[in-house]
C-alpha cells in the first residue's frame, strides 16, 4: 500500500496472543541512549538499522511479552491491559505484518 494512501483498520482483536509471543517494531529517530540500552537488556533482542532511513531501526525480541497472560481455551490476556504502552495499544498498525488468524484487516480507501 502506498503511504499517502487512506487505509483503515477493521475487525477486532481474537485474544488469541499471537502478536505478544513473538515482539518487534519500528523504532523512529532512535538515540544512542536507547539503543545502547536496549542492546544492553538482553544479547537476544536485536536491533537493526532500517535500510532506507539511517534514524530508524528494527527492535525484535524473539520470546513471548511477560506480560501476556494464558487465560485457557486458546485466550489470551495481558496483565497490564489498561497501563500498556502506546506501541502495544495501536498494534496492528498498517506497516505491521498481521499474523495468521488475526482478527484484524487493513482496506484502502
Amino acid at each position: 500500500m502506498a503511504i499517502d494512501e487512506e487505509i483503515t483498520r477493521t475487525g477486532e482483536c481474537r485474544q488469541c496472543g499471537e502478536c505478544c509471543r513473538r515482539l518487534g517494531w519500528l523504532l523512529v529517530h532512535a538515540d544512542d541512549d536507547t539503543l545502547e540500552w536496549l542492546r544492553a537488556r538482553d544479547t537476544e533482542i536485536k536491533v537493526v538499522p532500517d535500510e532506507d532511513v539511517r534514524e530508524y531501526y528494527w527492535v525484535s525480541i524473539p520470546y513471548p511479552c511477560t506480560h501476556l497472560v494464558d487465560m485457557g481455551n486458546g485466550v489470551f490476556h495481558c496483565d497490564m491491559h489498561d497501563t500498556k504502552p502506546e506501541i502495544c495499544k495501536r498494534y496492528p498498525e498498517p506497516t505491521d505484518d498481521l499474523k495468521p488468524g488475526c482478527g484484524y484487516r487493513f482496506t484502502k480507501g
